[in-house]
C-alpha cells in the first residue's frame, strides 16, 4: 500500500513538474521573500470562474470564507460533488494556508489547471479520470 501511494505521488509531481515556476532566490524571476511576483487573489478567484464556466457542471468555484483583510478566500469543486453527485472518492488539495506561502499556491493552481486540462481532452489516465469519479476541493 505505502508502495502505490508513494509511486502515486511520484506520478503527480512529475506530470506537474512543467507547469510548475521555477523559483528562484535572488535575482530570479519568482523571489520568494515577497509574494508579489506570484498570482494575486484576484487573479485566482478569475482563474477559478474562468475554469467554472469551462468545464460546467463539473466544477464550481465558491467562497471558503473571508482573509483578515476582508478578501475572499476561494476554492474549487471539481467532479462528483460539483455535479451534485454524493457518495464519491474525495480529495483536498490546499495552498497558502499562511499569506507568505506563494508557491504553494502557484502549485496548487497549476494541478488544478492541469487536472481541468485532462479531463477537458478526456485523457484516460489518473488524472483525467479523478474529474469524472472523484471530488477534488
Amino acid at each position: 500500500m505505502r508502495r502505490a501511494a508513494l509511486a502515486a505521488a511520484a506520478f503527480l509531481a512529475g506530470s506537474l513538474a512543467p507547469a510548475v515556476p521555477q523559483a528562484k532566490l535572488g535575482s530570479g524571476t519568482k523571489a520568494l521573500s515577497s509574494c508579489a511576483s506570484f498570482i494575486s487573489n484576484e487573479d485566482i478567484g478569475a482563474v477559478m470562474f474562468e475554469i467554472q464556466g469551462t468545464i460546467e457542471p463539473d466544477a464550481q468555484r465558491f467562497e471558503v470564507g473571508r482573509s483578515v483583510e476582508d478578501r475572499p478566500i476561494w476554492g474549487l469543486e471539481l467532479g462528483c460533488a460539483a455535479r451534485g453527485e454524493t457518495g464519491c472518492p474525495a480529495a483536498r488539495i490546499l495552498g497558502g494556508l499562511h499569506g507568505n506561502e506563494c508557491l504553494s499556491v502557484e502549485m496548487v493552481m497549476a494541478l488544478m489547471e492541469r487536472l481541468v486540462d485532462r479531463a477537458q481532452r478526456g485523457e484516460d489516465d489518473f488524472l483525467g479520470k479523478l474529474v469524472e469519479g472523484a471530488t477534488v476541493v
